[in-house]
């Protein structure tokens, strides 16, 4: 029988983070139909945890770099450029160009997604990352991630620096690279209780909430800040918040883990420049034709509905040919 080598608990957790990041996606064109609605505030500051959470998880289990594993991720992301920019043009989106196909085959200098060129950097990083967090013991590394931590918020937060960017830089992902990695040092030493990290998930949201609701809409800028961008303090604890949560469930699946294997393509489809004609006029059409519970409802099915079309496409298409090149090679 095949042994399960992967922490369901963290696949688990790496399809509902994507999920997460497809409804932040879907309920920016909401908040920028309806500005004022209070509801659809909370929501979208609510679903915005996912880019940080994915991130501790690579700080957590390290990037082991390899030739293989790098071409495999590139592989991946070129795959998927060119089904979405196929697929726009037999929906008469787009025409071919020679130009715009050989594009496609240059994912980390060629693309609108800005997670895959940072996330490559931190791949070529990692290293020298890893290797100075097993030269570091417990306190230095809790020092060092502070400090980090500290003035990734004041660079962003306070002086506005373009060195951060709010988030899209890779000072960002180094940051909770190294955050992640010294929570795995300290789980090891201290194990939270389940329940308390339940209820410290609970609270940070009612608190998100709570304030969505109650600031006046003329001071929602501020409380975006402190909540909603990534480099905000309470989005920040949120996310570490719910990645130890996660550590805590003991959860065994194939199925998990054979479906967060495509759940990168997800992202890589959704939100590629060639597949947002598609994808955000379905997304309009449903802010446009309805509105309240059922233009949510609509809105969770067709998400739902697109992250399982990837998956089995996924499936079908790039894994096998990424399973032929990696024996030949």
């Amino acid at each position: 029988m095949e042994k399960i080598e992967r922490s369901s608990n963290i696949e688990l957790l790496r399809i509902i983070a994507m999920i997460m990041i497809v409804l932040y996606h879907c309920l920016t064109e909401c908040i920028t139909a309806n500005p004022n609605n209070r509801i659809l505030l909370s929501a979208y500051y609510l679903s915005h945890w996912g880019v940080p959470v994915f991130l501790l998880i690579s700080g957590y289990f390290s990037v082991k770099l390899s030739f293989k594993k790098v071409f495999n991720f590139w592989m991946y992301c070129a795959i998927w450029m060119l089904i979405s920019y196929l697929l726009s043009c037999t929906m008469g989106y787009h025409v071919i160009e020679v130009g715009t196909l050989i594009k496609c085959m240059l994912p980390f200098s060629n693309t609108n997604l800005w997670f895959v060129p940072f996330y490559f950097w931190l791949m070529l990083l990692s290293p020298m990352l890893n290797a100075g967090v097993k030269n570091l013991n417990t306190k230095e590394l809790g020092i060092y991630t502070i400090v980090l931590l500290s003035a990734t918020l004041y660079f962003s937060l306070v002086w506005k620096s373009p060195i951060v960017d709010a988030g899209h830089s890779i000072v960002y992902f180094i940051t909770l690279y190294m955050t992640g990695a010294f929570l795995k040092r300290i789980n090891g030493f201290y194990r939270l209780n389940f329940r308390r990290l339940a209820m410290g998930v609970f609270t940070m949201l009612l608190i998100v909430t709570m304030l969505t609701l109650i600031i006046p809409l003329s001071y929602q800028k501020l409380l975006k800040g402190l909540v909603f961008f990534y480099v905000s303090p309470i989005l920040l604890l949120c996310a570490v918040i719910i990645f130890m949560l996660f550590l805590q469930i003991n959860i065994k699946s194939r199925f998990v883990n054979n479906i967060a294997g495509s759940s990168f393509a997800i992202y890589l489809f959704h939100e590629n420049g060639w597949s947002h004609a598609f994808f955000y006029g379905i997304v309009g059409k449903i802010i446009n034709d309805f509105s309240g519970l059922e233009q949510f409802g609509l809105l969770l099915l067709f998400i739902l509905g697109l992250c399982i079309a990837i998956i089995m496409v996924d499936k079908a298409i790039r894994e096998p040919i990424t399973k032929l090149v990696n024996k030949l090679c």
